[in-house]
């Protein structure tokens, strides 16, 4: 009997995908190094191309900073985490905004990176939706007159 369970369908997936094929993305967390400000948790993020999409696997591993003269020295403070997710074709690791991360930041009470990441993400929103509005609005008489045979005064 075939065994169908989620489980050994991600197994099968790990088996028969190539190691090289797989895209990393962020570093190995470092203990001897110190940092610049303090992190609550480490996220490294392996994906790769499958048939119905991306299989994202990620792990995040729970830190404590301790402040040492030149930044902070990050340690293990708990065991990883680890999450399978199944993204659509064309999502990318490194996309504007990951509402991944936008939950887990606030679960985890990370309120000051929270809305600094919201407020960021709002700003890029803002500016992309003004680059395709405003030429749509310089250019108003122009498109209507194609649009239009005969555009009514306003």
């Amino acid at each position: 009997m075939k065994d169908t369970t989620l489980y050994q369908k991600i197994k099968k997936l790990i088996e028969i995908s190539e190691e090289s094929k797989f895209i990393s993305y962020d570093e190995r967390l470092n203990l001897d190094k110190t940092y610049p400000k303090p992190r609550k948790t480490w996220e490294i993020v392996h994906t790769v191309k499958i048939n119905d999409g991306n299989l994202v696997f990620r792990e995040s591993t729970p830190l404590a900073a301790i402040y040492i003269t030149g930044g902070y020295q990050l340690k293990e403070a708990d065991e990883p985490r680890y999450t399978i997710e199944l993204r659509p074709e064309g999502w990318d690791a490194i996309e504007i905004v990951d509402p991944f991360r936008i939950t887990s930041e606030y679960a985890n009470k990370e309120y000051e990176s929270l809305f600094a990441l919201i407020n960021r993400s709002t700003i890029i929103c803002a500016f992309l939706m003004s680059v395709l509005s405003l030429p749509l609005i310089v250019f108003c008489d122009f498109i209507l007159s194609l649009w239009l045979k005969q555009v009514p005064p306003y």
